[in-house]
């Protein structure tokens, strides 16, 4: 199973749950790939992942983040 599949799965277990089961779809095209891309603002401490990690982990383990869709998109996945 690809990636991309695995969102659309993830989503029948979190917001589609009782929904849709995976069963009752037939999967026969990949419509659209979209690439996930993050920023931060130019005066921040934060210039990779890696800096955003370090970040999260002086806190404790988290990091205050800004995002679109749904839980269990694409876009909320990463």
């Amino acid at each position: 199973m690809t990636k991309e599949r695995s969102v659309h799965f993830t989503a029948m277990l979190t917001n589609l749950r009782g929904t849709f089961a995976p069963d009752e779809f037939e999967w026969i095209a990949l419509p659209q790939e979209d690439p996930i891309m993050f920023f931060a603002a130019k005066d921040s401490e934060i210039n990779d992942m890696r800096d955003l990690v370090a970040l999260a982990k002086e806190n404790g383990g988290v990091a205050n983040i800004g995002g679109f869709d749904p839980v269990g998109s694409m876009q909320n996945m990463a």
